[in-house]
């Protein structure tokens, strides 16, 4: 009988938070291509072009 947790966090390092930078008040933003281009949904705001651990550990 497998249960499944209700929700996963992560406090990263580099390894694991690929930041996410739109909802901040900066202009360093990273929601324009290339960022996002591997994902099916789009620009993700994040400083990273694919996913990081803890993307992979959530289909686990």
């Amino acid at each position: 009988n497998l249960s499944t947790a209700p929700a996963l966090y992560l406090f990263g390092d580099s390894l694991l938070d690929g930041g996410n930078n739109n909802h901040l008040p900066t202009i360093a933003k990273v929601n324009y291509p290339p960022y996002g281009n591997n994902f099916p949904q789009g620009i993700t705001g994040r400083f990273t072009n694919g996913k990081t651990i803890g993307d992979f550990v959530v289909y686990i």
